[in-house]
């Protein structure tokens, strides 16, 4: 990977296996499409291009080392691209421009022109245009150390950084992203032991770097290493290639056309191509090819022929109705899930900063995942359709680092949600004469429980639980009161319903409360109906004596059996983050939850995405289908669609999985920086042939590239296990 950026291909991310051709090369490639498949390389708004390339994964197998390529197409900011063909650079191997240009007219930063750059810039309105334009680009920064330590690398580089505020307490940039200057300090400065210092000063005693241009601004980089963040100046900082991070449906069609057009024989033909290509890449004497050559390695650029099984293509299958596709996206609208999920509750997370945006999201989130057939309490419709009682479930977060206080924010929403829930603070599940069900660990073994959470008997007190009364292995799990009555005696009981029209009583667990009625089931088999009923009020039942019913006028005082703990119980079932924009700091902060707080489960809305859809119910749809995923249970064995591939003994299955028995395994490996001798393996582990449902497992091995023997026993162990309760 390294060798080929060094020949003058382009890379839009890091760390990724994607290369693109340099600019001169990529018009070629063009060209020979304009015309006869009308796919145009520049988008219609004219702020986005259409680069070619190729992916590139080493293979090691049969005792030889092969090189998995595909064609690949991706699309990169416009803005990048001209700067790009500005530069003649790219044709010998350069992959940045600098902000600052310096030309015969003057300079410009990230293409707004300012003049003389020995002058300071004090014009509002070019400030404002240079970070706005800044803000669009991925940015990197290097210099080099003209008196370094000996040994050390006097070159720094910090690549692949996005415009960010200085968000350090006590730094004089603090809420800032530039400063128009590197040398005034009154605009910056810090101690360095005990000397006053502005980025020019600094740069010139420290490294022996003199700046050619102090007046120009400087820019905040976050995250740099051992230090939280620094400023530097523009003159070190480059702009890189960035892919643009929408996804229009022009954007989505050309794609889709360009891999039609390079499809079955012709895709062959294409990547054998760019394979050639890439070996011609490079100045004269220093392609690719010639770097490969001197450790005996050429490009081959014959594809190697193998044998394969065409399998039928799977259909995929909702509850009411078989998926279509439109231009590689299904359309959800009034679909219903094949098993939907139950939510038992939600915290919500507001990082965008506006109430009232976070607030119409949950609730058409709500709305949608109900109409796919979600199971969503009554209750939790209620809260999510009114603001004041979404306040009671939800932290605005008004701090001035959302990355660094993301998991105290959620502990907040948790802490506060829990007096609703847990406490029913608010009389919701009295005043509806219902309850709040969700699901427990209870037991020696710590086994899985449906439950309902009874609130405090006394201010103070803590939760009961009543545990599934299908499940129970002991007399003492099925009750959940002792109730001592007014003539003393002490009775073990099992809270249940009374309702009208019938004298048979009903369990807890068998009755709910869904759009503003009360609902009971009947289970036949595994068929379960839910029907309306009048609910007249609640009694205990004693098995130990012949099934004596108390009333409430009966009790003297109550204890619960099982009292919550709150590890205990599956609470909250998904906490909802609406944030600000795509930035992955905060993203990778908040989906860390699962770790600190029992296993919640998150799921993630961005604010500019949602306020943009045309048609934000398929938004929520989207969202909705990984919220069913996250949600799935051995209870509900939950999946939005099913898979049926129309041939012989088709069970729902995806083809050739469900013909044989077939383990499915997904395995990731991560290494130990440095010195560390331990690699983590995780491994993701299907439950049905339908590989819908996943079980994930993880370990701690030896560092190596290869998975041991006794790590990978442990993961068929675990597989195995798990199968076995899904089953």
């Amino acid at each position: 990977s390294g060798a080929v950026l060094t020949d003058g291909m382009i890379s839009l991310e890091s760390n990724s296996s994607a290369v693109f051709f340099p600019l001169h090369v990529q018009e070629e490639l063009w060209a020979r499409l304009r015309g006869r498949d009308r796919i145009d390389q520049q988008s219609k708004d004219g702020t986005k291009i259409l680069l070619s390339g190729l992916k590139m994964l080493v293979v090691f197998q049969r005792g030889g080392a092969f090189v998995q390529t595909e064609s690949t197409a991706q699309y990169a900011n416009k803005d990048y691209f001209e700067m790009f063909r500005r530069d003649q650079r790219h044709r010998e191997g350069g992959t940045r421009v600098p902000l600052l240009q310096i030309d015969g007219r003057g300079a410009s930063i990230a293409g707004v022109r300012i003049g003389d750059p020995t002058r300071p810039i004090t014009d509002p309105s070019k400030m404002t245009a240079i970070e706005e334009a800044i803000g669009k680009r991925m940015l990197t920064a290097e210099y080099v150390i003209k008196n370094p330590q000996p040994g050390k690398d006097p070159r720094r580089m910090y690549k692949n950084k996005s415009l960010q505020k200085d968000k350090e307490e006590g730094s004089k940039g603090h809420g800032r992203k530039v400063i128009y200057s590197a040398c005034d300090p009154s605009l910056y400065s810090f101690d360095v032991n005990g000397v006053e210092m502005t980025p020019k000063t600094f740069f010139q005693s420290s490294y022996g770097n003199e700046l050619r241009y102090p007046h120009m601004p400087i820019v905040y980089f976050s995250n740099l290493g051992r230090h939280k963040g620094a400023w530097l100046p523009i003159e070190y900082v480059y702009q890189a290639f960035g892919k643009s991070k929408e996804n229009t449906e022009e954007m989505v069609n050309n794609i889709l056309k360009y891999h039609d057009v390079y499809a079955g024989k012709d895709y062959v033909n294409e990547v054998g191509d760019k394979l050639n290509r890439l070996s011609m890449t490079g100045a004269e004497g220093a392609r690719f090819g010639d770097r490969l050559a001197r450790w005996g390695i050429q490009i081959e650029s014959r594809a190697l022929e193998e044998t394969a099984k065409l399998l039928r293509a799977p259909r995929i299958k909702f509850k009411n109705d078989v998926a279509r596709a439109n231009n590689g996206s299904f359309n959800l609208n009034r679909v219903q899930f094949s098993m939907p999920a139950k939510m038992t509750s939600f915290v919500v997370v507001n990082f965008s900063g506006n109430r009232n945006s976070c607030y119409k999201w949950v609730q058409n989130q709500m709305k949608v995942a109900k109409s796919h057939e979600m199971d969503i309490p009554g209750t939790l419709m209620d809260i999510s359709n009114n603001n004041r009682d979404l306040d009671l479930v939800t932290v605005h977060y008004g701090g001035h680092d959302d990355v660094a206080d993301a998991l105290d924010t959620v502990a907040q929403a948790i802490q506060k949600a829990k007096m609703l829930y847990l406490h029913d603070s608010q009389g919701f599940y009295a005043r509806n004469d219902s309850f709040f069900h969700t699901y427990c660990y209870s037991g020696e073994q710590e086994e899985e429980f449906e439950c309902i959470v009874l609130p405090p008997i006394n201010r103070g007190g803590a939760p009961g639980l009543l545990l599934d009364y299908r499940k129970y292995t002991s007399e003492t799990q099925y009750l959940s009161h002792k109730i001592t009555t007014s003539d003393g005696h002490v009775h073990k009981a099992r809270l249940m319903l009374k309702i009208s029209c019938t004298n048979d009583l009903i369990d807890p667990l068998d009755f709910r409360y869904q759009n503003g009625r009360h609902q009971a089931c009947r289970h036949r088999g595994e068929t379960i109906t839910w029907h309306d009923v009048t609910f007249v009020g609640i009694c205990y039942s004693c098995p130990q004596e012949n099934n004596l019913v108390l009333s409430e006028a009966d009790v003297q005082s109550k204890e619960f059996v099982h009292l919550a703990e709150d590890w205990e119980i599956d609470f909250p079932s998904i906490a909802l983050i609406y944030k600000p924009d795509d930035s992955k700091a905060l993203y990778n902060r908040i989906k860390v939850c699962s770790n600190h707080f029992g296993g919640i489960q998150s799921q993630c809305a961005v604010k500019g995405k949602y306020e943009s859809q045309r048609a934000p119910d398929q938004y929520a749809s989207n969202i909705a289908t990984k919220i069913n995923a996250k949600l799935s249970t051995i209870y509900d064995k939950a999946v939005s669609w099913t898979s049926e591939n129309e041939g012989p003994g088709d069970r729902g299955a995806l083809p050739w999985v469900g013909e044989v028995p077939t383990l499915v395994v997904g395995v990731g490996m991560v290494h130990g920086m440095g010195y560390s001798n331990k690699s983590v393996v995780s491994a993701s582990l299907c439950l049905d042939s339908g590989c819908m449902r996943l079980s994930h497992s993880c370990f701690i091995q030896k560092k190596d590239d290869i998975i041991s023997d006794g790590v990978m026993k442990d993961i068929i162990q675990v597989w195995t296990f798990r199968v076995v309760l899904h089953d």
